[in-house]
């Protein structure tokens, strides 16, 4: 499958939380191999997109892009995703309307909801390299920062460090924001208020410098304690956390919703003090960092890419511009003035009203409601290439087996173009070989129930062979087959060109007679084969007495010299000789019984 191709969407570059949320969820997702992506930025004097893309992801909010009416946004020829950084618990859907997008990408890995369209996903942490060496200090150095809104709580973390410490710098850095009414005013005197509250021997130093991400990460990096003690009601996660975070040093927060991400964690202030956490939250933090990785971030966004095209395909896409729609002048002036007023005050309710008020009611959003409500969720999603999963599942069903048995033989990726991962998340259970050692550590990580095996599937006495790597972007054909290898590298594929092997490495051999019977009460219910040029073979070396298995998925499609596809008769008749049947051809692969 040739890699599709999208459009990240943020707002022009500005002094605020969700520009730099932006970038960072962009910075995740580019490390991806099964995708290109780009990046624009827009505003209100310059809203014009190329056209071209895939899918087009949206950095929405309404007070960056106030602007934009998002209702006009489905004559883009594509998919179209939005990222949220505003949401309740359990409601993404605060500040967007649930019903103009393809897809959410929800930075809440709290979020649990049924909307099919909704997916939560990890914070977009940055692991950042080089960080300054912490300098331990006689007195404890305490951190915190924050734009000037308010609820952040700044001096409840100088009330905190009075309580326990006789001496110690408090360092809290509020910076104007672009988008944050009276930002000047109240920074200054919330900074006022903080000095005022320290007792004597704790020093106060108040900054309002603008950081970039990297300086930010650096400043906390610094500090014997990052402290956030928030008493807010807002919608929203709390984003100056993800910079302490990947700074690494130990970390305190209050009881808030805005932790809710964090609270599953560590305990929050005061239940834990101030000097329990610099000595025990370490170890979360760093749990955090691991969970919350640019590489975990764009794995989930691959799997959410999966599931969308599955439901709306790929269409032909034509070069061009589009503009994205305007809201008329008087009703953006109308929401920005009314957002900036219900932020100021955090009324979530009506903020709910203001923005339900602008929506178009008529039969076109009923009928698409509908579908999005009731029809989508109910509906099954394919991950295999041409839905050999679902034909699979109706096999399975017809016969009363919920929960096939599988062996996976050459399975790639956990979820992209996967026969076995539909299964997986209904239950079922199986074996994975998988020789690319990259692939392997993928699959045991999205698929913990399996068991992984990294090692090719041989066919003799042979116990290790050469395996030709091909690049992450073609990982698909990585081989144990020279003639295939050469074959990518010499002739290459049509509209994409040659495919060079990056190199060739030494993998163990094991038979596939000796992975059933060591793994399998009996055998599998199926299998899936694909490994390349090599399936005949490996086909021919299993012992069908013995470990046949009802159902066999095997790749079937071959390509000669000058690229002209056919079918292989040779795998469709000597599984023929052996019992089984074609019940169904999906072009690529064929799938076999034997009920």
């Amino acid at each position: 499958m040739a890699l599709t191709k999208g459009l990240f969407i943020n707002n022009t570059k500005a002094q605020d939380s969700i520009y730099e949320s932006g970038l960072m969820v962009f910075n995740c997702l580019k490390l991806s191999d099964k995708y290109i992506l780009d990046y624009i930025e827009l505003s209100i004097e310059s809203h014009i997109i190329p056209l071209g893309y895939d899918y087009y992801f949206f950095n929405y909010h309404p007070s960056t892009m106030y602007w934009l009416d998002t209702g006009g946004l489905k004559k883009i020829p594509g998919i179209i995703i939005t990222m949220i950084l505003e949401v309740l618990p359990n409601d993404p859907f605060v500040m967007c309307p649930d019903n103009h997008f393809n897809g959410y990408c929800v930075l809440d890995p709290s979020l649990k909801i049924k909307n099919k369209k909704v997916f939560a996903f990890p914070r977009p942490l940055e692991i950042v390299s080089n960080l300054p060496l912490y300098q331990e200090n006689e007195i404890p150095v305490i951190g915190s920062f924050g734009f000037a809104t308010k609820g952040k709580g700044f001096q409840h973390v100088v009330e905190a460090v009075n309580k326990e410490f006789d001496s110690a710098v408090v360092k809290i850095n509020i910076p104007y924001g672009d988008f944050v009414p009276q930002s000047k005013e109240y920074a200054t005197y919330i900074g006022d208020l903080c000095k005022k509250k320290a007792k004597e021997g704790i020093r106060v130093i108040i900054t309002h410098e603008y950081m970039e991400k990297r300086a930010l990460i650096d400043w906390c990096a610094q500090n014997t304690l990052n402290c956030f003690l928030y008493d807010r009601n807002m919608p929203g996660l709390a984003a100056t956390t993800d910079q302490a975070i990947s700074a690494g040093r130990p970390l305190a927060v209050s009881q808030n919703d805005t932790f809710r991400h964090i609270l599953a964690y560590l305990q929050p202030y005061p239940k834990v003090s101030l000097r329990q956490s610099i000595a025990d939250s370490t170890l979360s933090v760093k749990q955090m960092q691991k969970d919350w990785s640019p590489e975990v971030f764009s794995i989930k966004f691959e799997e959410m890419l999966t599931i969308l095209f599955k439901r709306q395909p790929l269409i032909n896409k034509e070069a061009g511009e589009f503009v994205l729609p305007l809201l008329k002048k008087g009703l953006a002036e109308l929401i920005k003035k009314r957002y900036r007023k219900y932020k100021r005050f955090f009324s979530v309710t009506k903020l709910k009203q203001v923005l339900a008020s602008t929506k178009r009611i008529n039969d076109e959003e009923l009928i698409r409601k509908f579908v999005n409500k009731v029809l989508l969720p109910h509906s099954q999603l394919a991950y295999a290439q041409s839905g050999e999963d679902l034909i699979l599942a109706h096999i399975f069903y017809k016969e009363g087996i919920p929960k096939p048995t599988y062996l996976d033989i050459g399975a790639n990726h956990p979820a992209f173009i996967s026969n076995t991962y539909y299964f997986y998340l209904r239950g079922s259970r199986g074996v994975c070989i998988e020789p690319n050692p990259h692939l392997y550590n993928r699959i045991k990580k999205i698929r913990p129930g399996d068991t992984v095996i990294n090692a090719g599937i041989g066919i003799n006495e042979i116990t290790e062979a050469d395996f030709y790597l091909f690049p992450p972007h073609a990982d698909g054909l990585s081989t144990f087959s020279k003639a295939d290898a050469d074959y990518w590298d010499e002739v290459g594929m049509k509209n994409v060109g040659k495919l060079n092997y990056e190199k060739v490495i030494k993998m163990p051999l094991i038979t596939i007679n000796s992975v059933i019977e060591k793994h399998f009460d009996k055998k599998p219910d199926f299998i899936s084969l694909d490994v390349e040029g090599l399936d005949f073979e490996i086909l021919k070396s299993m012992d069908y007495n013995l470990y046949g298995p009802k159902v066999i998925c095997v790749e079937t499609l071959l390509y000669d010299q000058n690229q002209n596809e056919s079918k292989n008769s040779t795998i469709i008749d000597f599984l023929k000789s052996k019992g089984y049947v074609v019940y169904a051809d999906t072009h690529v692969n064929t799938i076999f019984t034997k009920l």
